[in-house]
């Protein structure tokens, strides 16, 4: 059998057809032995190293694998699993005693700005934004000048003061800490209990959202004023996983931004932080905060509107109104708990946030929101 592969265009703009010549066809054949191979090498090693219904334990997070599905499922909303010796580093009780041990420092180890120095201690809403020296020069600005101001108390918690102000609100509380993707479970874990023991505990919530977070704060208050903060709540936009479930109740974004009342807060400050057999490092900061939580029976909420419209949203509002056709193409697949709706009814018009949302972007919601009127007639 002659194999004629589609292998160019013609001078129509037509597709045509050569025949494959002996050496392209021991090419070919070769190459596709090679791929079989290491198929097989790649089922073998995997069925060698997770049997059946073989148990993990994988950044602290134990969970079953059918042979090969681990290795193809283990994808998060995040990419790519980072390689087992890169974590094993930052999963080390040795690395946590130096997360715990911050606490306990003195507080002219972490230098507080001076736009913090005015901000009240008590309060509905606490808001921190978890950040690196990367984002110094455009996300954090941005922040400060946009949503967080509009927080009871809000503060940027980074590792230096490379290119701040003292004009913006921001901690270095992360110091001690490696600014890299592994690092944002411990640093998330040390926000919470760090806001809540050293900076406040008078507060009725506490939120963390990212540096490419942007919050509509109002509505954000008028959700919560329909909430008892004395109850353990933790709201946000619950995901997933459909293949590993690393968390039976699923786990919030972080990326959307994630809240925890005083309740919830003072659970996780009290009996999660210092306990590591069931607080134990994630290499997904918001798997992680999830799975810690679900161990003391505190779950996600479903924070959809009436008309199961998403408030805490992944994406921009264009991405988001995008979302469902994407995925119906099987060009994007997320791990939603629940369903998406499409168009403009993917997003709720009580919206609290949206995730990726570039210095420009805040701005452009900023003049929206704020400062440009709509006539009516």
């Amino acid at each position: 059998m002659v194999i004629r592969p589609f292998n160019r265009f013609g001078s129509n703009g037509r597709m045509w057809i050569r025949p494959l010549g002996l050496r392209n066809l021991v090419f070919c054949t070769l190459a596709l032995g090679g791929l079989f191979i290491g198929f097989k090498i790649f089922v073998f090693g995997s069925n060698c190293a997770a049997p059946e219904s073989a148990t993990f334990d994988l950044a602290s997070t134990t969970f079953t694998s059918n042979s090969t599905t681990f290795a193809l499922s283990i994808v998060s909303e995040r990419t790519i699993f980072t390689t087992a010796q890169k974590t094993l580093d930052f999963k080390t009780e040795e690395y946590f005693r130096r997360v715990y041990g911050i606490t306990t420092t003195s507080e002219s180890s972490i230098h507080i700005s001076e736009a913090i120095q005015s901000q009240p201690t008590n309060g509905s809403l606490f808001c921190f934004v978890i950040t690196a020296p990367l984002h110094h020069e455009k996300r954090v600005p941005a922040v400060s000048r946009t949503w967080l101001k509009r927080c009871d108390h809000g503060e940027i918690f980074t590792s230096s003061q490379k290119g701040l102000d003292e004009n913006i609100p921001y901690r270095t509380l992360f110091q001690h800490l490696d600014d890299s993707y592994d690092a944002l479970f411990w640093k998330s874990k040390l926000a919470i209990q760090y806001s809540y023991m050293q900076i406040s505990p008078e507060f009725d919530w506490y939120m963390k959202a990212d540096d490419d977070s942007y919050v509509i704060v109002e509505n954000l208050k008028a959700f919560l004023a329909t909430l008892d903060p004395s109850q353990p709540y933790y709201l946000g936009f619950r995901l997933r996983h459909p293949v590993v479930r690393l968390i039976d109740h699923g786990y919030n974004s972080g990326g959307a931004g994630y809240l925890l009342s005083r309740k919830a807060v003072e659970i996780f400050s009290t009996q999660l932080f210092t306990n590591s057999s069931i607080c134990s490092f994630n290499i997904y900061e918001d798997v992680g905060i999830g799975k810690c939580l679900e161990e003391v029976n505190v779950y996600p909420h479903d924070t959809r509107d009436s008309e199961g419209r998403q408030m805490f949203n992944l994406f921009t509002p264009g991405k988001m109104i995008r979302q469902a056709d994407l995925e119906a193409e099987g060009q994007e697949k997320w791990f939603y708990d629940g369903y998406l709706n499409a168009g403009f009814k993917a997003i709720s018009p009580d919206s609290i946030s949206f995730h990726h949302v570039s210095p420009d972007m805040m701005d452009t919601f900023e003049a929206a929101l704020y400062h440009i009127r709509v006539r009516q007639k």
